[in-house]
């Protein structure tokens, strides 16, 4: 925290005043760590893909400062596009974890493939969509 005091009218009033500020941000605000570097955040099914799913995660550790209020109300959502086509490369970002606190601006963290996925030989395709013409997505 950086805090920026003008104007107080003595040398007691310039110790006493930041430390009451600074006490009450420690008190009301927090740190919180929503994710870990690399951690699982969601699957999301894989068309025409070797694998039918692919893990989407966190690139690095996802953290947000909140205030008591705020922490309640925190909503995190995942957005991407259904389905993702492979082929599909390691740490290509498929989709986005959007962060929104009240009184704060909406936040989006990239998500990225935890592994490739590989895309279907020609015969695979073929059996794949005509599955999906008859019984509908195999997700």
């Amino acid at each position: 925290m950086i805090l920026v005091l003008n104007g107080l009218p003595s040398m007691q009033a310039r110790a006493d005043q930041p430390r009451r500020i600074l006490d009450w941000a420690y008190r009301s605000f927090r740190s919180y760590q929503l994710f870990d570097a690399g951690a699982t955040v969601d699957t999301i099914p894989v068309w025409q893909g070797v694998d039918t799913k692919v893990a989407l995660i966190t690139p690095a550790a996802v953290k947000d400062v909140l205030s008591s209020e705020q922490r309640p109300a925190l909503k995190v959502t995942v957005v991407y596009d259904l389905p993702a086509k492979a082929p599909i490369t390691q740490g290509q970002q498929l989709a986005t974890l959007k962060i929104e606190a009240p009184g704060k601006p909406a936040r989006e963290v990239p998500l990225v493939a935890a592994a490739s996925v590989e895309r279907l030989g020609f015969f695979g395709r073929a059996m794949e969509g005509l599955h999906q013409t008859v019984f509908g997505s195999r997700q």
